[in-house]
């Protein structure tokens, strides 16, 4: 027998469940209840209507072990999605671990918006760089909904890229996007027709303390004092690589959207500048679209 399964005994999926729920109260919070759900649906390999399902099945003594071990990982505060492995991103599973920065609802927006002005301007079959990549979500979930699209993907950290490298194998994508180190846009040749990005936009004094102490400090930091420092030297280089009639679409802090619109206009008077909000109505996008010749 495992060594440590010796200290539990077989219980009962209900019972373990709602001794997850009990357990994660401080660290989750109002995620309580799904966070110890899904740990144990991980544990025992279950889909969530076989798991319902079967609540007054025994868990074994190894598997009930096991249990406490990621419950005490999370208490300690390493989030779930860590923990797992993985995070849902438009309806993928995703590696991602202490390298990458975990994707968040709003980036799906993000992801939405371009597909929808990809195709409105009759680019999905152009050419697209996905800056900052992480764990490469943006990139290869525009590179799976839009077939035809020629995506590169950049980084400056290589951990980040051995994250994204691992995503873009497992869904076949080795052979349709280039993943490159590159401080922003350095190694992009350009020109191209569209820029998509997530940078650091956070200002280090207003984050979680948990998030900062676990997700990556390179994926946080960079935005300066009001947040936008990274975006400045984006958007610059931008002007450089994108092409008459291109398209930018960018995540931004949810206080940026009047300096972001202003920054870009100064660079392109002549373009369309927008400003879209999250599901909560904060500003979270900067969309360009610049004239055609």
């Amino acid at each position: 027998m495992d060594n440590r399964a010796r200290l539990y005994k077989p219980t009962r999926a209900r019972d373990l469940l709602a001794e997850g729920r009990a357990a994660l109260g401080r660290a989750a919070g109002a995620e309580a209840n799904l966070e110890a759900e899904v740990l144990l649906r991980d544990i025992l390999d279950q889909e969530r209507a076989s798991f319902f399902a079967n609540l007054d099945e025994q868990v074994t003594a190894l598997n009930v072990a096991l249990y406490h071990e990621l419950l005490n990982r999370r208490q300690q505060g390493e989030p779930v999605a860590y923990i797992l492995g993985y995070k849902e991103f438009y309806g993928r599973e995703f590696m991602v671990n202490k390298g990458v920065l975990i994707p968040r609802p709003e980036t799906e927006l993000l992801v939405e918006r371009a597909v929808k002005l990809l195709t409105a301007k009759g680019l999905a079959a152009g050419t697209l760089v996905d800056v900052g990549t992480g764990s490469g979500v943006i990139g290869l979930t525009l590179a799976l909904e839009l077939p035809a699209l020629q995506v590169t993907a950049v980084d400056l950290s290589e951990a980040a890229l051995y994250v994204a490298f691992t995503n873009r194998d497992k869904f076949g994508l080795k052979e349709r996007v280039p993943l490159l180190t590159s401080d922003l846009l350095a190694a992009v040749a350009g020109p191209v027709d569209a820029l998509v990005t997530n940078l650091p936009y956070t200002i280090l004094g207003e984050i979680e303390p948990a998030v900062l102490i676990s997700e990556p400090w390179l994926a946080l930091s960079g935005g300066g004092g009001d947040g936008f420092g990274l975006y400045r030297r984006f958007l610059e280089e931008a002007w450089f690589k994108l092409k008459p009639g291109g398209l930018i679409a960018a995540e931004i802090g949810y206080n940026q959207g009047s300096l972001a619109a202003t920054f870009a206009r100064d660079l392109w008077p002549e373009a369309r500048v927008e400003i879209a909000q999250d599901y909560a109505g904060h500003d979270r996008m900067l969309i360009v679209e610049t004239e055609a010749e």
